[in-house]
């Protein structure tokens, strides 16, 4: 008896730290949407330096890499667009339109040898350099 009424409260508090927590970041605190973005002159700094690389090696050249670069800026005149575009939007016509873009999701590499006159193999070098890394495996918390 003592076991269930327990489990009980520790679940009831579990329950009002969740709804506690929800309440906090839908009232725009650091979960929320008030956090600033990335530095975009930071990403195309980066983005320049992984391309500098790739032209350094040969792999692709600096005309490609200026096209890349350019396609880069497009892409993300795009993103700033569709970003406005969805501020006005209610929260199911959001999931609606991302839904949409899922779905209409451009092949990168096909882009960037449109974008850049690559071939595939160049296209992919490209394309994996300026992939973001994966962020490291989280580890399961030991008892």
């Amino acid at each position: 008896m003592i076991i269930r009424v327990k489990t009980a409260v520790c679940g009831l508090l579990t329950v009002l730290l969740l709804l506690a927590l929800s309440g906090f970041a839908l009232a725009g605190g650091p979960c929320g949407q008030n956090m600033p973005g990335p530095n975009p002159q930071e990403i195309e700094r980066q983005l320049g330096e992984k391309l500098a690389k790739l032209v350094e090696t040969g792999a692709i050249s600096k005309d490609q890499s200026e096209r890349v670069l350019q396609h880069w800026r497009a892409k993300d005149k795009e993103r700033q667009a569709d970003i406005a575009a969805m501020k006005d939007m209610s929260p199911e016509e959001r999931k609606a339109y991302l839904e949409q873009k899922q779905k209409d999701k451009p092949d990168m590499e096909a882009d960037l040898m449109k974008a850049a006159d690559l071939s595939r193999e160049q296209a992919k070098m490209v394309a994996d350099a300026l992939r973001p890394a994966a962020p490291p495996p989280q580890r399961p918390l030991s008892n």
